[in-house]
């Protein structure tokens, strides 16, 4: 019998070693493989979550261009009646002296902003925003920072756009602060900025025609919007 060289005999146990080996080595491929496909659905699902979020995001934000409220009926036309009046009556006296008077001392009397006021006071004397310490209030709070602004940016050499955008939203917040919002205010302070020099008055624009004006004007709204039956106004100070 020929000699069996003895590194040519494989013994079984080392068939079952590599055998071992081999399912070990399938094993941990398929592990990481797996883990692979977990990581990348893990993934998916987060990004898909993400764009769900943004997606209702939108949804609810379009949901709210909507509106949610019936529009209020017209008023009737007694109300109606009463609003011209008052408000004739009130811009008219505020014309008078700005023409008659304070136009020959060279000074204003009437600024845009007091229109805008009339609609609230006359038109609407019942809302939270038309009451005195609101026309009062609101007013001369957001002249003092136009006014302010004006001033800073003439010794800073600001930018006008920028001075025109911040004298209406400061002026929202310290109406905000001191309890006064009066959406006309925006207005006053806008005016302080973009008033010509020949009209700038500097901090004298916040008596005259500001706090004398809406002073005026709420003489005027407390006098004849309580000749109207339905009215009654102030409706708190």
């Amino acid at each position: 019998m020929e000699e069996v060289e003895l590194q040519d005999i494989k013994k079984p146990e080392d068939n079952i070693i590599d055998e071992g080996s081999n399912i070990e080595i399938n094993s941990n491929s398929n592990n990481t493989n797996n883990n692979d496909k977990i990581t990348t659905t893990n993934n998916n699902d987060e990004n898909k979550s993400i764009l769900n979020l943004i997606k209702e995001y939108f949804i609810d934000y379009f949901k709210k261009w909507k509106g949610y409220e019936k529009a209020p009926k017209r008023a009737d036309f007694e109300e109606i009646g009463w609003s011209w009046l008052s408000s004739f009556i009130g811009i008219l006296v505020l014309a008078l002296l700005h023409y008659r008077v304070a136009i020959d001392k060279d000074m204003l009397m009437l600024i845009g902003s007091f229109g805008a006021s009339a609609v609230l006071v006359f038109g609407a004397p019942k809302g939270p925003l038309s009451q005195p310490r609101n026309l009062v209030g609101g007013h001369i709070v957001s002249s003092i920072v136009g006014v302010t602004l004006r001033l800073a940016l003439v010794y800073t050499n600001a930018n006008i756009e920028v001075a025109c955008a911040l004298s209406v939203s400061l002026a929202i917040v310290v109406m905000h602060l001191t309890t006064t919002l009066h959406p006309p205010g925006g207005a006053t302070s806008l005016i302080a900025i973009i008033s010509s020099e020949q009209r700038w008055r500097g901090y004298y624009y916040c008596l005259v025609p500001v706090a004398s004006g809406s002073l005026i004007m709420l003489l005027v709204a407390i006098v004849v919007n309580n000749f109207a039956r339905k009215r009654r106004y102030p409706v708190f100070w």
